[in-house]
């Protein structure tokens, strides 16, 4: 059953492609009280739940990246900010400006990527272990992973004869994606290499979608404010301050609602199809029905 390893990664990825601390609580607090007005079990309204969750989760990853209804620093009380050493000032709790450190939000959409395929193929490997299969795990599994060790301690440490080992990893890499007879399984394991690395590199990329999606809430934020301002700056004060409320309540509503979709269904598919794919193997049987009834347009 995939649904716990599922689950965290889920729930961060939809936190990050929200990635609006003040969204983020805004969804949390309108499914709780849906979950206390109605008596929602967690049995009884699963979505619900997993929503109370993830907003919560939103709210907590999203305060490093500064992330608050599309706000600016210099829209709220200067208690609530502070001063870096640059002179850059942010708000309180926050570490990266997400519109200007985009290459740190790349890295970062990109490990978490390598990190869920890598956990996706151990359970693969795990899977076919505990089933007998240790050979196959060892040899189509588990030799990435020493491959990856490999070069983290050739290219971190160095040492004197660590190219041979990484031969060796690389020769276990290739054998081990390999398939027929012992010495063909070299020749075969050169396409399966290539096959596999160029699998996961498609599958690593595909998770720079947090990194978009993170980018067009704050945007789409951002402008939801700045029309509100514009507008209610058109009308007298009397009808603009009602019009200026309306627009921002009304506005964030619904990009909550889009942007929340959008997260939730990247979300799934980061684990539907790169992270599934990975180990996960459809089982039960196959449909047969008792008889076939065919009917023909004339004579109905």
């Amino acid at each position: 059953d995939p649904t716990r390893p599922l689950m965290p990664f889920f729930i961060l990825y939809f936190g990050l492609c929200l990635t609006d601390a003040g969204y983020g609580m805004t969804l949390a607090l309108l499914m709780s009280i849906a979950i206390w007005k109605f008596k929602l079990g967690r049995q009884d309204a699963k979505l619900i739940w997993l929503l109370f969750y993830a907003g919560i989760v939103t709210f907590f990853v999203s305060i490093p990246f500064g992330g608050w209804f599309g706000m600016t620093p210099d829209m709220v009380p200067t208690w609530l900010t502070y001063t870096k050493e640059n002179g850059q000032t942010l708000f309180l709790g926050q570490v990266w400006d997400l519109q200007k450190d985009v290459d740190f939000f790349r890295n970062l959409a990109l490990a978490l990527g390598c990190i869920h395929i890598l956990f996706g193929v151990t359970l693969s490997g795990w899977w076919k272990w505990i089933h007998g299969e240790k050979l196959n795990a060892f040899l189509q599994n588990f030799s990435m992973h020493i491959l990856l060790a490999v070069l983290c301690i050739h290219y971190g440490l160095g040492f004197p004869g660590s190219q041979y080992l990484l031969i060796a990893a690389v020769a276990l890499f290739v054998y081990g994606n390999g398939s027929g007879a012992w010495w063909l399984r070299p020749l075969t394991g050169i396409l399966g290499a290539i096959n596999v690395c160029i699998g996961l590199m498609s599958n690593i990329l595909s998770y720079l979608r947090i990194l978009a999606l993170g980018l067009a809430t704050g945007a789409l934020a951002f402008a939801i404010n700045q029309i509100a301002i514009v507008i209610a700056g058109l009308l007298p004060m009397i009808i603009g301050i009602p019009v200026f409320l309306c627009i921002l309540i009304f506005g964030h509503l619904i990009s909550i609602a889009l942007n929340g979709l959008g997260s939730f269904v990247h979300s799934g598919r980061l684990q539907f199809i790169e992270f599934l794919g990975q180990f996960f193997m459809g089982g039960g049987r196959e449909f047969a029905p008792f008889r076939r009834s065919m009917r023909s347009l004339t004579s109905q």
